[in-house]
């Protein structure tokens, strides 16, 4: 009589079963501490996400706008972003996907570091609070050295949009050698200070903190060396 069945059906079983499981993407363990939307997370979306042709309002890809936080929360049939589920928010899978025909941002456009991917997992997880104004206190414009003042802010602001292969307006920031050049003719800092004729940054985005220009005035005026 086989009661349990045989020991070769259960074997197959546990196998499929190791199988489906290692088809999932995992998703990593969140940092711990408070994450700022605003100063940390909305940025990412804006520069990386919200962009023409992508999930700006103007297309709307896949019906995602993701340029603020009421848009980010009520996208994807409200299963987007899932407060306290990282793995079950449609955004976190699409940035953690493999397959290029799902992986976002999609192949050819820069992709997020680790450092943003896991700071996205981490909101999420704390409950994807609407948290404004909570990094004032840390900022410190006595430093702006370019390795852990300056480019910190530029690859959370800047790069969605300036990086990769084919960088807008052909102007690469992920390099010292890059931001450089621009601090050179003067366009950094018209830019980010919204100043004559020069292009806004970021784009479709509020200026930058004081604070934050002020560290990458700071270094300009100082040589905008690569320290």
């Amino acid at each position: 009589m086989r009661k349990y069945g045989s020991a070769s059906a259960w074997f197959f079983l546990i196998t499929i079963c190791i199988t489906i499981y290692s088809c999932k993407h995992d998703i990593p363990e969140a940092t711990t501490g408070d994450v700022c939307f605003e100063s940390e997370i909305l940025p990412i979306f804006q520069s990386s996400c919200a962009k023409s042709g992508c999930h700006n309002q103007g297309s709307a890809a896949e019906g995602y706008i993701l340029d603020s936080y009421q848009n980010i929360m009520n996208t994807g049939d409200n299963d987007g972003i899932v407060p306290f589920n990282a793995d079950k928010s449609e955004i976190i899978e699409s940035i953690l996907e493999n397959d290029p025909d799902k992986q976002m941002p999609p192949p050819g456009s820069p992709g997020l570091t680790t450092e943003q991917i896991n700071r996205l997992i981490a909101w999420v997880n704390e409950g994807a609070p609407n948290t404004v104004g909570c990094n004032s206190s840390v900022c410190d414009t006595t430093t702006f050295l370019y390795s852990a003042n300056v480019k910190p802010i530029i690859d959370t602001y800047c790069t969605g949009c300036h990086s990769g292969n084919t960088p807008s307006a052909g102007i690469n920031v992920c390099t010292h050698s890059g931001l450089a050049a621009i601090a050179a003719d003067g366009s950094l800092l018209g830019s980010i200070n919204h100043t004559g004729s020069f292009s806004a940054m970021p784009q479709n985005s509020a200026q930058l903190d004081l604070c934050s220009r002020t560290v990458i005035a700071k270094w300009v005026q100082a040589g905008a060396l690569n320290n």
